[in-house]
């Protein structure tokens, strides 16, 4: 299959953090403890999911209008268009919820893009969660990612993952190329775990294009030294 790129979502295709947004701007400080526990170790996403979303004080519109001020990251179009060109598939993979992720894909003409989060709707006055790729109690947060990557890797692939948090350990980990930012990259210098640090998406651009070029392109001669030392 060639290479596979994996993208986390909030904090990595948009510079923020949209889940945090929310509620912030709807839940006051009651989330926060609840997100220091789950740092912890002592709560699984979906527990502190619950609590959290439990204390939003605003609708589906209310939050929709928020979201349509969330920016992107300004190079994601460009990876996504490359990532097409080169038949190279891009999935994100997220912890979050899948109608915000959506949405501001939806709000910067972005479609055609596999999305792979957590799900919310607001219904009957109250959002309704749904967990379709739990983590158990004890394993890692976002350890469902790391099944994604495995997947790719049983067809043949090679898979470049880039993430920003703690629920993107597991993947990272199992991954062939990486890219950190933030807790994560903390994580890997950590343990020891080869990987390139990045700001923004068009450093992931110009890593993928090297590992690509290398095999496809007409001078697989021309990477600096050193450039795969993050990629096996």
């Amino acid at each position: 299959m060639g290479w596979v790129l994996l993208l986390d979502f909030d904090g990595t295709v948009t510079p923020i953090d949209v889940g945090p947004l929310i509620l912030s701007r709807f839940a006051g400080d009651r989330w926060i403890a609840l997100n220091e526990a789950w740092d912890r170790g002592e709560l699984t996403t979906a527990e502190r999911a619950e609590g959290q979303w439990a204390t939003v004080e605003a609708d589906g519109a209310a939050v929709h209008a928020l979201l349509d001020r969330v920016p992107l990251d300004p190079h994601f179009p460009a990876l996504v268009d490359y990532c097409r060109g080169r038949h190279i598939p891009l999935w994100i993979v997220s912890d979050g919820f899948d109608f915000y992720i959506e949405r501001i894909l939806a709000n910067h003409r972005l479609t055609g893009i596999v999305v792979l989060s957590n799900r919310a709707r607001w219904s009957d006055g109250r959002w309704r969660l749904e967990f379709p790729h739990p983590d158990g109690r004890g394993e890692p947060a976002g350890s469902w990612k790391a099944d994604v990557v495995r997947q790719f890797q049983a067809k043949g692939a090679r898979v470049v993952y880039a993430g920003d948090g703690l629920s993107d350990r597991a993947a990272i980990e199992a991954a062939d190329g990486r890219f950190a930012k933030g807790k994560l990259a903390d994580h890997c210098r950590t343990q020891g775990i080869p990987f390139l640090p990045f700001e923004s998406l068009v450093e992931i651009h110009a890593g993928l294009r090297v590992l690509v070029e290398m095999e496809e392109g007409p001078d697989p001669g021309g990477a600096p030294e050193g450039e795969q030392s993050w990629a096996r």
